[in-house]
Parts: C-alpha cells; structure tokens; sequence
C-alpha cells in the first residue's frame, strides 16, 4: 500500500486535535495569486496566536502534492509557497475557496488565512464552501456487478467510482478515501449525495428525512470523520445476490431504477482482487439487496473469510427461506473462528400480518424452521448470534403481536429482537419517533438510536412488563 494513506497514529497538531489523514483533494486550474511578503513576520505571529494550524495536516498535503518542505517552520512555508500552490493550513480554511471567492485578497497578495484571522471572520466572509459529512459512507458498497460505491444509501449507485472485477482492493481503498475527502468539500459535486443534503433538514411523520448526514459540522466532527477513514476502507457491504425469494412493497429491488448487470456476485474475483489484503478487513456484511442465500457460493466465501481475515467479524441478513442445512453447518463452522451475526428480517409475528408487507408467498414458517435449525447447531465454541429484525407497522404492533413475537424467538432460539420504527408503507400508529409509548416501550430494553430498541432474550424482562404495560396502553 502506498504508505501516504498511513496516518501517523502518534502525531498531534498544535491544537491539540486528533491526527487527521493526509488526503489529496481535486486540484483547481492554478491559482493568479502571489504573497507580496510585506509582513512575513507579523503574519506568522497571526498565524501561531490567532488560527489553528495543523502541522499534521499541512505536512502530508505537501508530500502528496509532491511539495518539497524544505523548512522546519511549516507556517512560513505556507506563507511562501503553500497558499499560491492552494494548499490548506486547516480543515477549517480552503485557501482556493477563499481566494476565489474574494477577489480582493487575491490581487492584494495578503495572504488568505492571516485575512481571514484578521479581517474576513468578523466581516462574515465564508472560510470554506458548505461542508458535509455523511455518517452513512463507513462502508465500501459492492453490489452483484462488482461495482463500487461509498455509500449504502446511494441506492441507484450513482455515485459509483470502481469496480472489484477490475481494480483491487488497494486501489479501491485508496479512491474510498479520497472521495470521503472530496465530499466533504463539495458534496454538490455527487448526483447521490445532492438530495441527501438537500433533505438534511426535512422531516416526514416527526422523523428526519436524513438522519445521518450533517452540514457544517463542529471541529471535533471533522476530525473524527478523517482520524476514520483508514479504519472505514476496511468495512465492506457485498451483495452475494440480487435477486430474492421475498416481494416486500417497498423494496428498491423492485424500483424501475434499480439495475444489475448479473444477479449473482463472483466470488472468485472478489477474492483475486482482495488479494494477501483480505486480512485487513475489520467487518463483512454479506448483503445489500437480494437474499444472499439464493447465491450458492456465500457459504464457500464465508469459510474463505474464516481462513484468511482471522479479525473479520460477518453479518448476514436473510429473510430466512433460503438458509439451508448446509448454510447453517457452514455459519457455525465459521463462527469456530470470527464472529458471525446473522440477522433475521421477518416483519410481523404470524403469517397472516408478514405477508402485508413481505408478499403472499412469503413462507413464515419455513424460515422460523430454519433459524431454528441453525440456533440448535450453534455451542459453546461458537461466536455466532441470531437477531430478529421487526419493522413495526400499523399492522403488527399490538400487544399480542409484541407477545408473539417474543414466544416465537425463544421457540426458535434467537438471542434478540430489534425493533424499527419506518416512515413507510403504513408506519406503526401506536410507537412513533419521540412518543412516550415508544420511550415506555425502550425500559429494559438497549436503545440503539432514536427508532431502533433492542430487545434482549436473555435479559430477564418480558417484552411487556406489566408495569410498562399500562402506559404503552395509554397512549395508544
């Protein structure tokens, strides 16, 4: 791997922040812009009392820009040289940016920083353009085509910038990485990304339409978002299949837009382009859209990640219809040696309300049947852990629903249930965002996040204790 993409886990900047990860942003046409240096001196003394420069930072920018540093006071060096070449002395500050946009500074030859400290911030001068993190982009996309994107939410893959088929996983990490830095300056540059931030601030039945994405995020935000990255290129979401067994109504599988150039992913090539670098990999989520069971080589690719990323922990989310024996035999042999969590999406407790939204032929109890197959293979040595995934509905919400389900998963041997709130087809009336039933709902129960509750089996508690039985009542 290129060792310009390491970050220097022991440096720190002079103010203190976490070390940042040297990224090469998009380079502009080249700056009409010249440092008169009339008060070097006096702009240093600016610099050091005033800004927060980031000697991490500014040390890498150069070297990837093939920049010589050729002095030991990186500040006087960006007087000097680093502004014109549109190097940054900050995530907070873009010099291009501010030159650009203020044509005055520019022909003045004031450097853009020392104005900004001095000048700009009080005038309201913008130091930067809109400035965007997206919480979303922690994983590597690889749907069935082997193309690549930096996001799960950009579902029609509009974002795409490789292909595992045809580049490797170096390279593909690189680009990642590069590419969470060019979004943070102009997210309007990604066709996926525009409606997200267009939508950061609406909302739909009392919940964001995007919860995950933030504009002009705080100093802190910004350093965590690339003190990440690294670890964030070694997250994966790979989509065995395309295809699936279930007809849920909102499913984007089922969208005019939704396309694939094949229906299974090729293992094999996966794998070529992984490479000795497979054990780098921190966690495999072996789906996106489609049943990854209905690809007859997801066990196969399972046992090579037991045997080559000795770290990786694997989660898979099936409806359940297609977990074979085998299927099964091959978790538990997996989960011998990485952790395994295999996630179970049934949306209702019987047959009669899973079909509302799963589809007519959707087979309830077969799937139950093989959950529980897989629950009764697992022992002591293994590091395999079943979850029920329930979306909540107008439809499979009530007390004897919630009841159900919890007799149905201790039947079957799950370890959890976790509870989703939606905005869609017909959300839960009685559990919505912020509601006192929906915080009733959450005692002795984990809150994962605003409308998510988890639902420990083992914990002790029923899912309804009768104390919190009446208030969830009352707000019905």
């Amino acid at each position: 791997m290129d060792n310009n993409l390491i970050p220097d886990e022991k440096a720190t900047t002079n103010c203190g922040e976490t070390p940042v990860i040297n990224l090469q942003y998009i380079e502009g046409p080249a700056l009409d812009y010249h440092y008169n240096g009339k008060n070097l001196r006096a702009d240093i003394a600016t610099i050091r009392e005033h800004g927060h420069f980031n000697h991490v930072w500014y040390k890498k920018c150069c070297e990837l820009r093939n920049i010589t540093l050729d002095t030991p006071n990186m500040i006087q060096h960006y007087l000097t040289v680093g502004a014109a070449a549109g190097l940054d002395p900050e995530h907070n500050f873009d010099t291009r940016f501010y030159l650009t946009s203020n044509n005055d500074v520019r022909l003045s030859g004031h450097n853009p920083y020392v104005h900004y400290l001095k000048y700009g911030e009080q005038a309201g001068r913008k130091p930067y353009r809109h400035k965007f993190i997206c919480k979303e982009m922690n994983y590597l996309v690889i749907t069935t085509d082997g193309d690549v994107s930096p996001c799960c939410v950009d579902v029609r893959k509009q974002n795409t910038f490789g292909n595992i088929y045809q580049e490797s996983y170096a390279e593909l990490q690189h680009k990642f990485i590069q590419y969470r830095m060019d979004l943070f300056r102009n997210p309007q540059k990604y066709p996926g990304c525009v409606e997200c931030l267009h939508n950061c601030q609406g909302s739909s039945g009392g919940m964001r339409l995007v919860d995950y994405c933030t504009v002009q995020p705080q100093r802190a935000q910004i350093a965590d978002f690339f003190g990440k990255a690294k670890l964030m290129s070694t997250r994966f979401h790979i989509e065995p299949a395309s295809i699936c067994n279930a007809t849920c109504s909102t499913c984007f599988i089922f969208n005019k837009d939704f396309r694939r150039s094949q229906e299974l992913i090729d293992f094999e090539k996966v794998a070529r382009s992984f490479g000795e670098k497979i054990r780098e990999v921190s966690h495999m989520q072996l789906f996106f859209y489609g049943e990854p069971f209905m690809n007859p080589r997801t066990g196969e690719f399972l046992n090579y990640l037991a045997d080559h990323a000795p770290d990786v922990k694997v989660i898979f989310s099936t409806n359940g219809v297609y977990l074979k024996a085998q299927h099964a035999q091959e978790l538990v042999e997996a989960a011998k040696k990485i952790s395994v969590t295999v996630w179970s999406s049934l949306h209702g407790s019987n047959q009669q309300n899973v079909r509302l939204y799963m589809g007519d032929t959707f087979q309830f109890e077969k799937a139950l049947k093989n959950i529980s197959y897989l629950s009764r293979l697992r022992d002591e040595s293994c590091q395999l852990e079943i979850v029920w995934k329930y979306v909540l509905f107008s439809w499979n919400d009530s007390d004897a629903d919630l009841r159900e389900v919890e007799q149905r998963a201790r039947t079957a041997g799950y370890d959890q249930i976790e509870f989703y709130l939606t905005k869609q087809p017909s959300p839960s009336r009685r559990f919505t965002l912020n509601s006192e039933a929906w915080k009733n709902f959450g005692h002795n129960k984990e809150v994962l996040s605003e409308n998510v509750i988890r639902y420990n089996l083992n914990s002790g508690y029923p899912i309804l204790p009768d104390n919190d039985q009446a208030l969830i009542a009352s707000n019905r």
